[in-house]
């Protein structure tokens, strides 16, 4: 059981890392850039680490646990996204000054998007044949 929920956090790890790359370093780079621009100091790399490994680990534990279909695996992702960017858009809209508004919307609004779709991509890959053959999440 264990083995099963390793290899789902790794595809969950996945497919955050490579579609939070496009959003944050393609698609919205530069209205990023700007909202931080304010807060300009050097990159704390092992910290943005740290969070996207926590990202994928709490859509294994809660969304995928409590999620019996596709519509519950959406819609338990998409809450889990608005509680975890909200949380921390809000709370930094809260004690930092020039911490935007727009960004607090248009953040926790992609944090519901990120989440809902990796939760799916994660029930859609734990249902292939192959994976459901116990070939390979059950190895």
């Amino acid at each position: 059981m264990v083995q099963k929920e390793i290899k789902k956090y790794f595809i969950a790890l996945v497919f955050v890392l490579a579609v939070d790359f496009v959003w944050l370093f393609l698609i919205m780079k530069g209205f990023y850039d700007e909202q931080f621009s304010a807060f300009a100091r050097q990159s704390v790399v092992w910290s943005a680490v740290i969070a996207w490994l926590l990202i994928p680990l709490g859509i294994v534990i809660f969304v995928d646990k409590l999620a019996n279909s596709y519509r519950q695996s959406f819609l338990y992702g998409a809450v889990y996204g608005i509680i975890l960017y909200g949380v921390y858009d809000f709370t930094n809209y809260a004690t930092l000054q020039g911490w935007s508004l727009a960004m607090v919307f248009i953040d926790t609004i992609w944090g519901a998007v990120i989440c809902s779709s990796a939760a799916l991509f994660l029930r859609y890959f734990s249902n292939l044949p192959l994976l459901k053959n116990k070939q390979l999440l059950n190895a």
